[in-house]
C-alpha cells in the first residue's frame, strides 16, 4: 500500500470510529469544534506520512480523553493549522491564527526551524504553552520562555555530548565536523565539539553548508581536507544532503574517512543511496520505548482506530496532548497558564507514592488528582520527567553501524544506551 493510501485508509477508519457522532473526517480536514470544547492547536506540515501519524495520535489522545468525560466537565479538541513543508514564515502565521483563536496550547512544531521563531514571535509573547512532538534542536532549551516551551523527544544536546563519548572510547582524538547552516545541525555539532574537546579531543576541521544545500559540496569538502584527511568525520545533516557528500568525497577523493553521525542520516534513506565505501559508518539515534508496557497500549490503540502500524516518533504527539490535558486538570481550571504552571507537575513523581498514569488511563488520572494524589505521567514515548528547561530529563540511544552484506548495505544497532 503506499503512503497516501495508507494515510487515507488510516483516516477512514478513525473517522468510522467516530459514527455515532454527529463528525465526519475528511482526507484534510477538521473535526467540528464544540461550543464548550477546550481547544489544543496544533501546528502540522503536509509534507510526509509521519507528519499525518502524529496528527491521527494527536486525534486518538482527544478522543480517549473525551471517552473517559474530558477535560474539568468539557470536551477537548483539536484545531490544526498547516506549516507546508516546515517552513518557518508559514509555521509563525499558524501559531499567530491559533492563538488568536483562542487555544489553550499548541502541540508543534516538529522541525526546529519552525519552532524557535513560532516560539519567540508568538507563543513566548502570548504566554502560551508550545509543546513540541519533534523538535531537538539544543537551541530550543536556550530560549528565554518564561518556562512556556517544552517538547517530548530529548534535546540533541544528549546526543551529542554521546556520539563524542563513543568517538572517544574508539581511540579517535581528532575529527572533522560537516553540518548545515540551521538550529539542527548546529545544536549537534555544538554538543559534540564541547564534549569532545573536554574530553582531550581536536577539531580537524569544519565545513558549514547552506541550510538548503543538498549537493555540490566542493567548498565544503577542499575545506575538510585543508589539512589533510579527516581522521574522522561527522556528519551532522539530513539524509540527502550526507549521501551527496559521501558521493562527491569519494569522486574527488578516492575514498571515505571513517564516518559518524546522527539520527538524521542513520536511517533507511542514507542506507539505501549511499556508496558502498560507506560501510563502517557508525552513528547514535533516539530509541523508540518499544519495550514498554505503555508503548504498546498506544500502539495497539493506534492501529484499532487507523488499521495500521505508525511511523517513527508518532508517539510524541499522542503524549503532549496527555500532558496538556493532565495540567488542565491538575490546575482543576482550563486557562494557558494552568498548563504552564502544570505541566512539569503531572510529568515526573513529586514524591514516594505517585501514581503512575499510562496511555488510555485519562480517567484514572482525574480519580487520583481528586483524591489529592501525585500523579506521573509514563508516555508512550517513555518516561517523560521535564527538567528546569522543559526537556525529557533521559533519553536512551541506540548506537548503530551501516554494514556491508551480499544484498548491500543495512543498519545495526550495535548498543543501546541509556543516557546520561
Amino acid at each position: 500500500m503506499n503512503i497516501f493510501r495508507r494515510v487515507r485508509a488510516g483516516v477512514l477508519l478513525l473517522a468510522a470510529l467516530l459514527a455515532g457522532c454527529p463528525t465526519q473526517v475528511d482526507d484534510r480536514g477538521e473535526l467540528p469544534i464544540p461550543p464548550d470544547a477546550i481547544v489544543i492547536g496544533m501546528i502540522q506540515p503536509l509534507a510526509s506520512g509521519s507528519s499525518r501519524d502524529k496528527e491521527l495520535a494527536a486525534r486518538l489522545a482527544v478522543r480517549e480523553i473525551n471517552a473517559a468525560g474530558g477535560v474539568n466537565g468539557r470536551p477537548l479538541a483539536l484545531r490544526i493549522v498547516y506549516d507546508g513543508n516546515n517552513d518557518p514564515l508559514r509555521g509563525v502565521a499558524a501559531a499567530q491564527e491559533l492563538v488568536a483563536a483562542g487555544v489553550v496550547a499548541i502541540i508543534g512544531a516538529n522541525a526546529s526551524r519552525v519552532t524557535l521563531p513560532v516560539a519567540e514571535q508568538v507563543t513566548i509573547p502570548a504566554g502560551v504553552a508550545l509543546v513540541s512532538p519533534g523538535s531537538t534542536s539544543p537551541l530550543v532549551s536556550l530560549l528565554a520562555d518564561n518556562d512556556t516551551v517544552w517538547r517530548i523527544p530529548p534535546s540533541d544536546a544528549l546526543q551529542g555530548r554521546l556520539l563524542a563519548e563513543q568517538v572517544w572510547a574508539e581511540g579517535r582524538s581528532s575529527a572533522a565536523l560537516f553540518l548545515l547552516d540551521e538550529p539542527y545541525g548546529q545544536g549537534l555539532a555544538a554538543a559534540f565539539r564541547e564534549r569532545f574537546e573536554a574530553l582531550g579531543g581536536s577539531i580537524h576541521a569544519e565545513a558549514v553548508a547552506p541550510a538548503a544545500r543538498e549537493s555540490g559540496f566542493a567548498t565544503e569538502i577542499a575545506t575538510l581536507y585543508a589539512g589533510g584527511v579527516p581522521p574522522a568525520l561527522m556528519l551532522f545533516s539530513f539524509a540527502a544532503p550526507s549521501v551527496n557528500l559521501m558521493r562527491e568525497i569519494v569522486t574527488s577523493q578516492g575514498s571515505l574517512p571513517p564516518l559518524y553521525g546522527v539520527d538524521g542520516n542513520m536511517i533507511t534513506d542514507t542506507v539505501q543511496n549511499a556508496p558502498a565505501q560507506a560501510a563502517g559508518m557508525r552513528g547514535t539515534t533516539p530509541a523508540a520505548a518499544s519495550g514498554s508496557s505503555e508503548f504498546q497500549d498506544f500502539l495497539q490503540a493506534f492501529v484499532a482506530a487507523t488499521g495500521y502500524v505508525p511511523g517513527s516518533n508518532t508517539e510524541n504527539a499522542y503524549d503532549a496532548v496527555y500532558l496538556v490535558a493532565l495540567a488542565l486538570a491538575q490546575a482543576g481550571n482550563s486557562g494557558r497558564a494552568d498548563v504552564v504552571a502544570q505541566l512539569r507537575a503531572v510529568s515526573r513523581a513529586d514524591g514516594p507514592a505517585a501514581v503512575a498514569i499510562g496511555p488510555g488511563r485519562f480517567a484514572a488520572a482525574v480519580a487520583a488528582i481528586a483524591a489529592g494524589d501525585d500523579i506521573d505521567y509514563q508516555g508512550a514515548s517513555g518516561p517523560i520527567d521535564f527538567d528546569a528547561a522543559g526537556d525529557p530529563a533521559a533519553a536512551t540511544y541506540l548506537y548503530q553501524e551501516i554494514r556491508s552484506t551480499p544484498a548491500g548495505l543495512e543498519l545495526v544497532t550495535l548498543e543501546t544506551i541509556p543516557y546520561p
